[in-house]
């Protein structure tokens, strides 16, 4: 079982329907509010358990002091197939890897939410332990996309480029095209990988087009993933319009 903490997380595990919650609590000296009444109709409606408790046994559940006396307790979130996404006119994917910081991670999923990606592409792992702190860094939108986890990621891109993706990954050599140029309009799987090592040796052999964000100054330094992120996913809404 998963502890959640807080408002934004505990209303997006309610709305978006990806995960089972078991039960709501409340710290029994909070005043209702209006965010509060929201959260308590929303368990009416979904049939979740709503229940005040003491500020001391709230807080014996929780691992900080963040929550704002609201935790739900919830299982593990669902995760969508690759067939599922596959045939999206316009398609979006962003594929991860190599990025470990849930704060990191949680962040890239809440741009990539809000810009429209449709799915992001992962290597299978065990996210339940850092499931929380995904939610509260991701403002809850961990769970508004959808999340494809599979064995082997080259077998995945072989399937998305059969059905007419073009694989590019954020990657600078002397084929790159810069971000601005490259035709982000068609079926785009767009691999970003983390600072420490990129993206693998064997995702790489699958690329079909290096891009590279180019910069106003002579600086070496590259963006980190959730900055290349949001300034890619951008461009592709900017370009899409």
């Amino acid at each position: 079982m998963i502890t959640l903490e807080g408002a934004l997380s505990i209303k997006a595990a309610l709305k978006y329907h990806r995960r089972k919650v078991e039960v709501v609590y409340l710290d029994e000296t909070k005043k209702d509010t209006k965010d509060l009444s929201y959260i308590e109709g929303l368990c009416l409606r979904e049939g979740v358990f709503f229940k005040r408790l003491p500020k001391e046994e709230l807080q014996a559940m929780t691992t900080g002091h963040t929550h704002g006396g609201l935790i739900a307790m919830v299982e593990d979130r669902q995760y969508s197939s690759l067939e599922s996404v596959i045939k999206k006119e316009k398609g979006f994917v962003l594929l991860l890897e190599g990025i470990e910081d849930p704060f990191n991670l949680g962040q890239i999923f809440r741009t990539a939410a809000i810009a429209g990606v449709d799915a992001i592409l992962m290597s299978k792992r065990d996210l339940e332990s850092s499931q929380a702190t995904l939610m509260k860094s991701s403002a809850g939108l961990f769970d508004a996309i959808d999340l494809v986890m599979v064995e082997d990621l080259t077998l995945a891109i072989d399937s998305l480029k059969k059905n007419k993706y073009i694989f590019a990954v954020t990657y600078r050599n002397e084929t790159s095209i810069d971000y601005l140029d490259f035709d982000f309009t068609q079926n785009i799987l767009l691999g970003i990988g983390g600072e420490m090592r990129g993206l693998s040796s064997s995702v790489m052999a699958k690329m079909d087009k290096a891009v590279m964000i180019s910069y106003p100054t002579d600086l070496k330094v590259a963006l980190n993933a959730v900055s290349a992120s949001a300034v890619l996913c951008f461009e592709v809404v900017r370009q899409r319009r």
